[in-house]
């Protein structure tokens, strides 16, 4: 997904999971919000990610349900 999509489409809940890890031989930092978004970037690339699935909403605080009419 893009940064507007992220910061438009999805709530934010007040807790973050973070850490690094290595993908493609790329050192990245993650970052996992409790509402069902998260991202990696690695200082110059960011990969955005959000879950919209039903199996999604008993793993996080806050549910996507959708930000935008």
């Amino acid at each position: 997904m893009d940064s507007r999509a992220y910061h438009h489409e999805y709530d934010t809940a007040p807790c973050m999971i973070e850490g690094e890890l290595v993908d493609g031989g790329r050192d990245w930092a993650f970052h996992i919000n409790g509402a069902a978004k998260g991202y990696w970037s690695d200082g110059s690339d960011t990969r955005y990610f959000g879950c919209t699935a039903d199996a999604c909403d008993s793993l996080v605080l806050v549910p996507h349900i959708g930000m935008d009419p």
